[in-house]
């Protein structure tokens, strides 16, 4: 959609002229500029650059128009330049892709690319200009994260944002930048990565350690929460379930997972339960039932369910503390409760109905007495 009209009124205005002073300098009457602004006409196509050339504006932001290009596109136009940068004199390469930027000013995916583009061969220019290159690239980054709307592109020009200041040596920015970010994000592997950098550069190794524990903390639960996904996809496939229900109880225990997240494993032995179940492998669902039960046990001793580290994660506590948001899914013992008993009667769990383990397991959660270690 163009918008010649608002975008004459909104630069004549920003120059702090009249429109009589607008139509004396491009040769027509007032009433003829009163119409352009107001959307009755439109200015002859041949006063268009003289126009854009009175606001200091190209004739595609005179009009509002705005360039975009594909996804196929943009990585084309990556790979010719990125090979150019390799085959070709830097600077000739440089300017191409500068005005490469002003022709696609307003396409962000593209304007995020070449920050890449950069940043990957900024190496390339000679003494002197490596920091011209990087705070070239600082630019452009402020220019898309000030007007892109794609909450992704923002996040990884952030990214950018944050290494090419690391480059420059100012570490302290880097944390001015993303510390609160990497915190609002609720862990960002890109993000972290160049945080706990710039944290090692400062000096800062409490603060490195307690990004990155986190960090693995969060991302710990996140493959937890993969592996019972990966589950439900293969409900038709027992050998695939059979293995991914090995590797990740392995995980379970070697992170301690019982004790540091008891709900994710309770969800993990659930969904197994439900597996086993599935293909009638009655003793195996017995046993994965227990477990779950066990699991909510643990919940059950504790009045919140919240985030928390042991031993191994001793510095989690402390970078929680400084967003509540980490704090978790709070659930009462009571939903817990609910909820297990609501699970028992899925059912995939019809054909073992009648086995004595399961109806002393149905009864304990029925009454309130779940027992567990």
């Amino acid at each position: 959609m163009l918008r010649l009209s608002e975008n004459i009124a909104f630069f004549r205005k920003k120059k702090k002229i009249t429109q009589e002073e607008l139509a004396n300098f491009v040769g027509v009457s007032k009433a003829s500029v009163s119409k352009w602004e107001n959307g009755q006409s439109m200015p002859d196509i041949l006063i268009l650059p003289q126009l854009a050339a009175f606001f200091d504006v190209t004739i595609d932001e005179l009009i509002g128009y705005e360039p975009q290009l594909s996804k196929e596109q943009i990585m084309r136009k990556y790979r010719e330049l990125a090979n150019n940068f390799v085959t070709m004199p830097f600077l000739e390469v440089m300017e191409e892709s500068r005005k490469m930027v002003q022709k696609y000013y307003s396409c962000y995916p593209f304007l995020y690319q070449v920050s890449v583009l950069w940043l990957n061969h900024y190496m390339l220019a000679g003494e002197g200009k490596q920091q011209e290159i990087l705070e070239e690239i600082l630019k452009l980054c402020e220019h898309v994260l000030k007007n892109c709307k794609d909450i992704q592109i923002c996040k990884n020009t952030t990214a950018i944002q944050g290494i090419s200041n690391l480059q420059l040596g100012r570490h302290e920015k880097v944390v001015e930048i993303l510390e609160e970010v990497v915190h609002m994000e609720q862990m960002n592997m890109q993000l972290e990565g160049v945080l706990t950098q710039a944290y090692l550069m400062g000096q800062k190794k409490e603060k490195a350690e307690e990004t990155v524990q986190a960090s693995m903390y969060m991302n710990l639960l996140s493959l937890m929460s993969n592996g019972i996904e990966y589950l439900q996809i293969h409900t038709d496939n027992l050998e695939v379930c059979e293995e991914t229900i090995k590797r990740f109880e392995q995980l379970v225990e070697s992170f301690g997972l019982k004790e540091l997240h008891p709900n994710v494993c309770a969800q993990f032995h659930y969904q197994a339960a439900i597996i086993y179940g599935i293909f009638q492998e009655d003793e195996k669902t017995i046993v994965m039932l227990k477990k779950y039960i066990k699991d909510v046990h643990r919940l059950m001793l504790i009045d919140k369910v919240t985030l928390h580290g042991d031993a191994f994660f001793n510095k989690l506590e402390k970078w929680m503390e400084q967003d509540e948001s980490y704090i978790g899914a709070v659930r009462e013992t009571e939903l817990i409760w609910n909820n297990a008993i609501e699970a028992f009667g899925n059912p995939c769990f019809d054909h073992i109905r009648d086995r004595k383990e399961f109806k002393q397991m149905k009864k304990e959660l029925e009454g309130g007495k779940i027992h567990g270690n």
